[in-house]
């Protein structure tokens, strides 16, 4: 168990420390926004609701311990897209700069994180 919470520690701080980097060396916003794939993967990745659900599943299962591995798993999964997507920025990086994908108002019209804004300055 101790090895489970060492994991979500660091899994924890690598996360963090991949978005710091996007946003002060890649970009000056949010890594979050790079892609619509990165604003979907937020919805999901904000650790505490996926970590709330498999550790209160593993509860009702009479298994708390394989809720905290469940949650160390989750972690790690978690940091390698965002340290992969830190990456990707970094190749894509060299060709152009980054920009956020909710500055195109026809792709932000498409999206359901646009406001009524964007699709008006798309039709």
């Amino acid at each position: 168990m101790i090895a489970a919470v060492a994991v979500i520690f660091v899994g924890y701080w690598v996360g963090r420390l991949a978005e710091a980097a996007f946003r002060y060396w890649m970009a000056s916003f949010s890594m979050f926004c790079w892609r619509p794939i990165d604003s979907y993967v937020r919805l999901v990745l904000a650790r505490r609701n996926p970590n709330l659900i498999l550790l209160t599943v593993a509860l009702l299962a009479g298994r708390p311990d394989v809720g905290l591995i469940a949650v160390a798993v989750w972690t790690v999964l978690s940091s390698i897209f965002l340290l992969v997507r830190l990456a990707l920025a970094a190749v894509h990086r060299r060709r152009r700069p980054l920009e956020p994908w909710l500055d195109d108002p026809v792709v932000a019209a498409r999206s359901p994180f646009s406001s009524s804004r964007a699709v008006d300055e798309a039709a």
